[in-house]
């Protein structure tokens, strides 16, 4: 006999189809698999799936990110893993450094946040994006964080200060999940110093990482503007041939009316043609009869 399918596993795989749809999707699809477990005897797995809560429109924009911006969100994620191993180390110049290029980066990959949802057919509100910026800045500086944004489940947005360790109560959309598990707990005595040499090292890979990172955010940011600008077109394109048809439509109502007027005067026309010839009829049978009354009066 197969081994039964782990529930936990098939909310999982759930949960992920779930928080990969468009908002306006979410509770319909969450409702109709519940009803579905429910009806096919796992009543614990429909009640499970009920309790998924709607993810808010910043933790959808950085679900988002994570399915179809993979690379960026690594990348991101990578250089907040040389931070912190910066921090450990209190290389306080190194910190300086990356902190600029954090910020960069962190902007930038939320403005892609925005182009994305276009492409998706949402909106991003200021709002959401500074809360998506909050998110990945909370995600950089806590391996917790980090792997809860990874997950693509997130349902509210995460806040931080600095690289104190980031509130992830609930969190992720899993009840009872624990979010970066593999994350050392709160309290640990930090690594000790790394040799200058390999610190050396970590910090040139991922500085050359982060160019990498900021190529592909100028290239992405390139193409959607490209392709933003190629909607505008397309939007203004719609909207003269939806004001041509208008005209149109105006133009064909107005022949319509025309056309009826005409057919009318047109019958008016036919009937008093149709008189005027019975007139002209009787008129030259009162002449023959006339002409007749003539001729006999002659002759007699």
């Amino acid at each position: 006999m197969a081994a039964a399918a782990d529930p936990v596993d098939a909310l999982t795989a759930a949960a992920d189809e779930l928080y990969g749809l468009v908002p306006g999707e979410f509770t319909a699809a969450r409702n109709a698999r519940s009803k579905a477990a429910k009806a096919a005897g796992d009543k614990a797995l429909g009640a499970d799936l009920a309790r998924l809560p709607k993810p808010s429109a910043a933790a959808w924009g950085v679900n988002m990110l994570v399915r179809h911006r993979t690379t960026e969100i690594d990348q991101l994620l990578e250089l907040g893993r040389t931070m912190r191993a910066a921090q450990d180390e209190l290389d306080s110049d190194t910190l300086r450094s990356l902190g600029t290029q954090r910020r960069a980066v962190i902007g930038a990959v939320a403005k892609q946040a925005r182009g994305l949802a276009r492409e998706l057919g949402q909106s991003l509100g200021e709002p959401a994006v500074e809360e998506i910026e909050q998110t990945l800045q909370a995600a950089m500086a806590d391996a917790r964080a980090a792997e809860a944004v990874r997950s693509g489940r997130l349902v509210r947005p995460l806040t931080t200060v600095g690289f104190e360790p980031v509130d992830l109560s609930d969190a992720v959309a899993i009840p009872g999940e624990r979010a970066g598990a593999e994350a050392p707990p709160t309290g640990t005595r930090p690594p000790a110093r790394l040799d200058d040499a390999r610190r050396k090292r970590r910090i040139a890979e991922a500085q050359r990482e982060l160019d990498d990172a900021r190529r592909s955010v100028e290239k992405s940011e390139s193409a959607v503007t490209a392709a933003g600008e190629r909607l505008d077109d397309a939007t203004a394109e719609r909207d003269r041939l939806v004001r041509e048809r208008e005209e149109l439509e105006e133009r064909l109502e107005q022949l319509g009316s025309d056309i009826a007027g005409a057919t009318k005067r047109l019958r008016e026309l036919s009937r008093a043609r149709d008189e005027a010839e019975d007139a002209r009829e009787a008129a030259e049978r009162d002449a023959e009869r006339a002409e007749r009354r003539l001729t006999e009066a002659e002759k007699s």
